[in-house]
């Protein structure tokens, strides 16, 4: 069966079992029936105009969220839909996240697809910086992992997160370009550890830095060990933030060479300007720059250089937004995509 044909019949599948265990509510006159899980997500359209071809507009996906709270267990389930594939999803539907977790005291258990945390999640860019482009964020495979924080003092607390991925989705943004460790569906038995402890220094200011070590076999073209390290300081100021994020990776052939090494960095400032602004048609505007550069030592593999992502966010309601980005994205002195970008978020 193919994967677009599939997903779907796990989605139907997964609706099927929930609607099937449907609590009432207490009012005996109307027994409204009442979902055992939260639905939400949002629906983005994209303009893109690029510098020197056509422009395109499109759906660039609907994303569906389905969560449910059982006690010590839980669920999520993020699904998305694309009017065509793009890069290295095969198909225009896809599974971002699928997975259950179990509650303790000290963090969740999760079990199933979801983020390996080889560094923050993601940052305030839509686009991506260098470090998406090459797996070390949102990226998504099968396993295991434990996560929790832990309070060290009055003004500290620590986040700590373990996992162990046998095996790849297969997708992720690297692959659009031939760049990432999941090339295809070779990653395996990937180890990744992190620790972030944070600093409240006064209202609304707080500092965190954070450091991820990553190691995994790649079983492919040909077969590799593949290791990370990866450190980060975050300030968050009232309206604000800056952070730094630097990665250091290491792809080993099995023999005297490397296919590639080299190191990624990326800086970014975000500022709400009109944070909790109440307007009727007009809620607030954010600003956010992001520089990400790469630099490789040694290998075969071409690199991907400097990626400048300027932004501005206008919400003119708390579901309705739109974000106007400028892409300047250059390897060596060649464009990769230099574009506006216009993104019409709608959110339910």
């Amino acid at each position: 069966m193919k994967r677009n044909q599939f997903i779907p019949l796990v989605l139907a599948a997964f609706l099927a079992f929930s609607l099937s265990t449907f609590a009432y509510a207490d009012d005996e006159e109307k027994k409204a029936p009442v979902l055992p899980f939260e639905v939400s997500g949002y629906l983005e359209f994209m303009h893109w105009l690029p510098d020197d071809i056509e422009n395109v507009f499109e759906i660039y996906w609907m994303v569906l969220f389905l969560d449910g709270d059982y006690g010590d267990w839980g669920v999520h389930f993020d699904y998305r839909f694309r009017d065509r594939p793009l890069g290295s999803y095969p198909e225009n539907n896809f599974i971002e996240e699928a997975y259950f977790y179990y509650k303790t005291d000290y963090g969740n258990l999760k079990i199933g697809k979801h983020y390996m945390p080889t560094g923050i999640v993601w940052d305030h860019t839509w686009y991506g910086p260098i470090a998406y482009w090459r797996e070390f964020m949102c990226n998504s495979n099968y396993g295991f992992i434990f996560e929790g924080a832990a309070k060290a003092g009055e003004n500290v607390k620590v986040g700590y997160a373990a996992g162990w991925y046998p095996s790849s989705d297969g997708l992720g943004g690297g692959a659009f370009y031939g760049a990432g460790q999941e090339f295809d569906y070779g990653l395996r038995d990937a180890l990744v550890a992190r620790i972030n402890p944070t600093v409240t220094l006064a209202d609304n200011v707080d500092f965190t830095i954070g450091a991820s070590l990553y190691k995994a076999t790649i079983k492919d073209f040909p077969e590799r060990d593949s290791q990370a390290y990866e450190v980060d300081a975050n300030l968050n100021f009232f309206n604000g933030s800056l952070f730094v994020e630097y990665i250091d990776y290491d792809h080993d052939v099995d023999g005297p060479n490397d296919i590639f090494r080299g190191d990624i960095i990326e800086v970014e400032f975000y500022y709400d300007i009109l944070k909790d602004f109440d307007h009727p048609f007009f809620k607030g505007l954010a600003f956010n720059l992001s520089y990400s550069k790469e630099n490789l030592d040694g290998g075969n593999q071409f690199g991907l250089g400097e990626l400048w992502l300027p932004s501005v966010v206008l919400s003119f309601s708390d579901i309705f937004s739109l974000r106007v980005i400028r892409c300047d994205w250059e390897v060596e002195g060649v464009p990769i995509d230099k574009a506006w970008y216009f993104i019409w978020t709608l959110n339910f």
